[in-house]
């Protein structure tokens, strides 16, 4: 029988799922991301079905408990949404500076 937590866990799980196919159908996010989420929620719900899962999985990887594979990959995966928010933002920045230069010149053509 399911605990309450594995319950929990499942149903948030789904519910992101649904999130991204959503942003998929509404071209936010392309084919590979919608592949790259899908992996971590259904990761995720297989986890929490089949707990015994990451346990085999830490013990291959050499660590001590289920939950340090988890922690670790949660970090791993936090630093790359990091670094990936950090290159669209100096896009950003860099995309916002290229039109306030074009515009501060035709303002001074004027």
């Amino acid at each position: 029988m399911l605990e309450p937590i594995q319950i929990i866990i499942i149903i948030f799980a789904l519910f992101a799922l649904s999130r991204t196919y959503f942003r998929l159908k509404d071209n936010k996010i392309s084919k590979a991301e919608f592949a790259l989420w899908t992996f971590v929620w259904a990761s995720v719900i297989t986890v929490a079905f089949i707990p015994q899962v990451i346990i085999t999985l830490s013990e291959f990887f050499g660590l001590g408990r289920g939950l340090d594979l988890a922690i670790s990959t949660s970090i791993i995966l936090l630093l790359y949404l990091i670094f990936k928010a950090y290159v669209k933002i100096e896009m950003i920045e860099q995309e916002l500076t290229d039109i306030v230069r074009k515009l501060a010149l035709e303002h001074k053509k004027k």
